[in-house]
């Protein structure tokens, strides 16, 4: 089963898809907020976070490998601390450092630091490509294999796969959240 496509699907203004469109990817262009660090915000579902969507919004499906995102290489981390997931980077780096991990080279997971009953992925810049709107912003490569289709909102069709998170046995990963 590792090697079964993943996917997480979020929203994201016109201009932003379009980039991802074009990259084919994930490209580091800055997140709107940075509860948990800088890079690529994802939800395991379409409409996770609560809130009013404009017609400005497009819908975003991202696709890879179990296998190839859950290597040996790429660390990944559930930060269950309410005050590392407050947009506090020092709290943040004190945790991952405690729980022996590295700030920006680590796959991040968490509640939503407002929506706590909803989940974040951060993938760091380390695993994005560039961003042409943003050159000068912090990028690596698509080691971890990601490719990404936006369309306007409803393009998507209403059949949207979620991604089960919870049964990639991430470190820390809270033993009472067994679906995603």
């Amino acid at each position: 089963m590792q090697n079964i496509p993943n996917s997480s699907l979020d929203k994201f203004h016109k201009a932003k898809a379009d980039e991802y469109n074009k990259a084919g990817t994930l490209t580091a262009i800055p997140a709107t907020t940075k509860s948990i660090g800088e890079g690529a915000y994802l939800s395991p579902r379409l409409g996770e976070f609560p809130g009013k969507l404009d017609e400005t919004y497009w819908e975003c499906i991202i696709i890879g490998k179990k296998s190839k995102i859950l290597n040996v290489q790429t660390p990944e981390l559930f930060v269950d601390d309410p005050a590392a997931i407050s947009a506090q980077p020092v709290k943040l780096l004190l945790y991952a450092h405690k729980k022996g991990f590295e700030i920006g080279k680590t796959l991040l997971f968490s509640r939503h630091f407002v929506f706590q009953g909803t989940l974040q992925m951060l993938i760091p810049p380390m695993f994005l490509v560039k961003s042409p709107s943003n050159p000068s912003r912090p990028a690596g490569a698509n080691s971890l294999g990601l490719r990404i289709h936006c369309t306007p909102l409803g393009g998507l069709g209403n059949n949207r796969p979620a991604a089960d998170w919870y049964s990639w046995k991430i470190h820390n990963w809270p033993a009472n959240i067994t679906k995603t």
